[in-house]
């Protein structure tokens, strides 16, 4: 046993996001440097990203033979987590909901990046969004708890590429991003967005796309394909007799380049 050396293990570093860091440096440098505060601002961060981590997966189409990485952060898991450890008590979990029109509507938004490299177009990508999102809903989030109702029922996706490691191309799948990369790729978005968005009866869903740089085009041609298929709507009212009250309703706000020229 004279030749094995003993090997002491070094603690594990904290996983944190460099945007989270990001915002709380700016945060003291516009804001206040109190420490009470930053220590609750990295606290929602802390549960953001073990909710981000929790939830990460891997979406793969038959269909289309292509996968790709992505995750999902509900504002009433996060604003249960934080208002439980808090508050220390379980009155979280005795709710009582006296307003039927909050469980009856459902927010859901969807964030479309892009990517340059291997490394790039991950589920953490443009979190940026998704944090700034859970964050201005926090706080009727927390009071909703206070007064024992549910919070606003919020999901936020941040959707990768499937260029990134943890996807996959088929040759198939390649070979059809060199035909048409935008409607490929909205086939395969809309495919995906169709499943996460079925849900129970009687719940009426708002739907809002979310595109940044080529992530823009992206969230265009996923919306082009599901008003397609008759998925989601942009009509408020019914059209020629045909309830669409039933259907999500789709929004779709684009960050692109002003060089484009639109």
């Amino acid at each position: 046993m004279e030749n094995f050396k003993r090997i002491e293990q070094k603690p594990t570093a904290k996983i944190s996001l460099p945007q989270a860091e990001a915002v709380i440096s700016l945060y003291k440098e516009k804001f206040e440097d109190n420490p009470e505060r930053i220590e609750k601002l990295k606290e929602i961060f802390d549960v953001f990203l073990e909710q981000s981590l929790t939830n990460s997966d891997v979406y793969s189409s038959k269909e289309l033979k292509a996968s790709f990485p992505w995750t999902v952060v509900r504002l009433q898991d996060i604003a249960k987590k934080l208002f439980k450890k808090n508050y220390k008590g379980d009155q979280v979990f005795n709710i009582e909901n006296t307003d039927e029109e909050i469980t009856k509507n459902k927010k859901l938004e969807f964030i479309f990046g892009s990517a340059f490299a291997y490394s790039h177009g991950d589920a953490f990508a443009f979190t940026e969004e998704a944090m700034h999102q859970i964050i201005k809903r926090l706080p009727s989030a927390i009071k909703a708890l206070q007064q024992g109702l549910e919070p606003e029922d919020f999901e936020v996706f941040t959707l990768g590429m499937p260029t990134n490691t943890f996807g996959e191309i088929s040759t198939d799948f390649s070979d059809n991003l060199k035909k048409d990369s935008y409607e490929y790729m909205g086939r395969l978005y809309s495919e995906f967005v169709t499943e996460k968005t079925a849900s129970e009866k009687d719940v009426k869903q708002n739907i809002k796309f979310y595109g940044i740089s080529m992530g823009g085009g992206f969230a265009a041609k996923t919306g082009e394909k599901l008003l397609e298929n008759k998925v989601v709507t942009q009509e408020s009212e019914n059209v020629d007799g045909v309830s669409v009250e039933n259907k999500p309703y789709l929004q779709i706000q684009s960050m692109v380049p002003v060089s484009m020229g639109l």
